[in-house]
């Protein structure tokens, strides 16, 4: 299925992007977590 395959690439985009995302909003201070 088509969206199943997108959403493996997304999660897989978020276990590769979001930890940055965090540390970079932690640095910040004012970036919300969503």
């Amino acid at each position: 299925v088509e969206s199943n395959s997108i959403r493996v690439e997304y999660y897989r985009w978020m276990q590769k992007e979001l930890p940055d995302l965090q540390a970079s909003a932690l640095k910040q201070h004012k970036a919300p977590f969503y």
